[in-house]
């Protein structure tokens, strides 16, 4: 178990979806751009926090290219959309964006809005350096191949998956590093706050640290268990109706699909066993 100084919480916000976001993303932007990513950021002296450096620039947008085959990949899906990332300077995003460490997406209009930390974060899982992650991306991609966004279990399940991660810590060697699905899943093992999949279908209410991991590790099992397919067609659906596709489709009641999924969570994290 990791020793660590403090988390930071990446929060999403709650995006309106307004088409209107003039006041929001008001000026002066520079503008870097690289395949399927336009990236806007604030010019040096915009703030007394720095802006981007060239060299972050072109990180960001390499990694958010690669982010996007990652995705469609991960989840059998094909984008062929462009989408634009805003970073806001830390020092105007917690008054901008409602967050100082973290962002949202505006699925509306295919735009994530970000604060830019100029510290980035190591994410073992992938063995990069990352500013902005797979989270967001992963919202506005699956919103533009389905159409909705119905479950906060299916939408920051799916998203929480491709970034195998939520958060994150300093570790004893003083290393800003994404805290994994797995790290959090044993932790909420051991404090006794494992969800069942039917709380993770209608708790809309919970924390995320607590909800998007356990969210993520259930959206994995299923992808791997009973494939990618299964996951797609329900991605759409809600409450009861999910739960009855989940019989129909898999030909079991959904209480024997639950303790499958528990049994797993057992043996996979109770580090005790």
């Amino acid at each position: 178990m990791y020793k660590f100084k403090y988390i930071i919480f990446l929060l999403t916000f709650g995006c309106d979806q307004s088409d209107d976001d003039s006041a929001l993303l008001k000026g002066p932007w520079e503008e870097h751009g690289l395949s399927s990513i336009e990236l806007f950021v604030r010019p040096e002296g915009f703030s007394n926090k720095k802006s981007p450096s060239m060299d972050h620039i072109d990180l960001i947008l390499k990694n958010q290219n690669n982010f996007i085959q990652t995705i469609s990949q991960k989840f059998k899906v094909k984008s062929n959309a462009s989408f634009k990332i805003f970073l806001f300077n830390q020092d105007e995003a917690s008054q901008k964006i409602g967050i100082k460490n973290g962002g949202g997406a505006n699925l509306n209009r295919g735009e994530i809005y970000f604060s830019y930390n100029q510290e980035p974060q190591f994410n073992n899982n992938i063995g990069i350096y990352t500013f902005l992650g797979l989270h967001e991306l992963t919202h506005l991609i699956l919103f533009e191949v389905f159409q909705c966004s119905t479950t906060r279990l299916m939408t920051e399940g799916y998203a929480t998956s491709a970034d195998n991660a939520y958060g994150a810590y300093y570790n004893n060697d003083g290393l800003l590093v994404k805290k994994s699905n797995r790290e959090w899943m044993i932790e909420h093992f051991e404090s006794q706050a494992l969800l069942s999949p039917s709380e993770l279908i209608i708790r809309e209410d919970l924390p995320e640290n607590i909800f998007y991991p356990q969210a993520a590790t259930f959206v994995d099992w299923m992808l791997d268990t009973y494939g990618v397919d299964v996951m797609n067609n329900a991605y759409c659906l809600n409450g009861e109706t999910l739960q009855n596709y989940f019989e129909t489709a898999l030909k079991m009641p959904f209480e024997v699909l639950e303790n499958e999924y528990l049994d797993y969570c057992e043996q996979e994290f109770n580090l005790d066993l």
